[in-house]
């Protein structure tokens, strides 16, 4: 069963039309404020994680709508919260796993040519996932958003250990602010940032 309309880009890739989405989760706000607020918390980034598409209408004038990716469109779903987010961000994840299954079988290459062509192919993919990774480590390590336990420690001058990120990742759970990784020398799959929000709730008297 469609929840909701899911196309496809010029790409090849599976996108979700932000109007249907917002029609979908029944939100009440204009649907440019409303994409605007949600896609700035789930920090998504335009012409990776969406693309605007100009609309003309019949007086002339131009609006936008957006082209989302399925995981950006399963983050605002989840950061919607409610019976309808719940089941939009289930239905976004079914659209992944179908799509997975639906992948054509890995052909082994048979000659030179085609080794070197795959190779070429895989190296370009790992170098932008790379370049976009490091990206969004940049940005959430210079947000005033998204904040590292040794941050917040070195700004209260404490034992970064004495901070509980139990309570940190419970809260982020319950309120939606799922945590995301930043890039820290010291730990190889990186460290938590947690949304001020969440500090805020947690640790009410210290500074941010």
């Amino acid at each position: 069963m469609e929840l909701i309309k899911i196309q496809e880009n010029d790409k090849g890739q599976k996108v979700v039309s932000a109007r249907d989405l917002h029609a979908y989760l029944e939100n009440t706000d204009n649907v440019n404020t409303w994409f605007k607020r949600q896609s700035e918390r789930a920090m998504l980034r335009e012409n990776i994680d969406f693309q605007r598409v100009a609309i003309s209408q019949t007086s002339g004038q131009t609006s936008f709508d957006y082209a989302l990716t399925l995981q950006s469109s399963k983050e605002i779903a989840m950061l919607n919260g409610g019976e309808k987010g719940k089941q939009a961000r289930l239905y976004f994840i079914e659209c992944e796993k179908q799509l997975i299954e639906l992948k054509p079988v890995f052909q082994v290459p048979t000659t030179f040519k085609e080794a070197l062509l795959l190779a070429v192919e895989q190296q370009e993919k790992i170098e932008q996932l790379e370049l976009e990774t490091k990206t969004l480590e940049i940005e959430l390590d210079k947000s005033h958003e998204w904040i590292t336990i040794k941050k917040v420690a070195y700004a209260n001058k404490i034992d970064w250990q004495s901070l509980e990120w139990k309570k940190l990742i419970n809260v982020s759970h319950a309120t939606g602010y799922l945590p995301k990784k930043i890039f820290d020398a010291n730990f190889p799959k990186g460290v938590n940032s947690y949304h001020v929000s969440v500090w805020k709730i947690v640790y009410p008297n210290l500074k941010y």
